[in-house]
């Protein structure tokens, strides 16, 4: 249903108006950052390690990865592909919703695949900006405390992300559709929790197999060695 709800929007959130307001916030947000940094980290340990904050994590989290998956799943549907599953997983008791968005392999449309694999990562910076330009605005408080988890949470899981062997995979295929190749997919979909490095079946003409060797070979290599590395 919040995607019948949205979809009228996503025209303009996958266009050329879209794109300008995520720029303009997000450059913002990272000046904002830049200008607030001393302020912004003073007494970083003991504000972040906060039996107090540490709670607003807890209640902040679910609600920054809703907006990362719903990014995935409003990006497929713009785009005409269907949303195979969505579903809430429990982690350490936290809940922590997510999308299976391995129906964009159905594109033909380079740009489109490459847009529905970063829209998740998209939408947290988006996160991060307005975040950091309230926190920077807003007065001590609730509100200030909520957007202060909010960029640190976008961060974090930025960075985690970039150790994450689905980002590999999600740079693979971005980097295979922008060459032209159709790449290769996990049997289950790739884009939810649990994702295994060997659970891959090839899709691919002979052609972009005989082009992307070299790259299939050296991601499948990192996949599998960054998996080792989070088990």
């Amino acid at each position: 249903p919040i995607l019948r709800v949205l979809a009228p929007v996503t025209p303009w959130l996958f266009g050329a108006v879209g794109l300008a307001i995520w720029l303009l916030v997000v450059l913002a947000g990272v000046l904002a950052l830049a200008l607030n940094w001393g302020a912004f980290t003073e007494s970083f340990s003991e504000r972040v390690l906060s039996l107090q904050n540490l709670t607003v994590v807890g209640i902040v989290y679910p609600f920054v990865k809703l907006a990362h998956e719903l990014m995935h799943a409003l990006a497929l549907r713009h785009y005409g592909c269907e949303v195979r599953r969505v579903g809430l997983l429990f982690v350490a008791f936290m809940p922590v919703p997510y999308v299976d968005a391995s129906a964009s392999m159905t594109l033909t449309d380079k740009y489109q695949r490459i847009l529905v694999a970063a829209a998740g990562i998209l939408a947290e910076l988006f996160l991060f900006g307005v975040a950091m330009l309230v926190w920077a605005c807003a007065e001590p408080g609730a509100l200030r405390t909520v957007c202060y988890n909010v960029v640190l949470l976008t961060a974090w899981v930025l960075m985690c992300q970039a150790m994450d062997a689905r980002t590999f995979f999600a740079l693979y295929l971005c980097s295979v559709s922008l060459a032209g190749g159709a790449g290769i997919m996990p049997v289950n979909g790739w884009d939810k929790a649990g994702f295994d490095a060997n659970q891959l079946r090839t899709s691919v003409s002979i052609k972009s197999v005989e082009v992307f060797t070299p790259i299939r070979a050296s991601t499948l290599a990192l996949l599998i060695c960054s998996d080792c590395f989070l088990i």
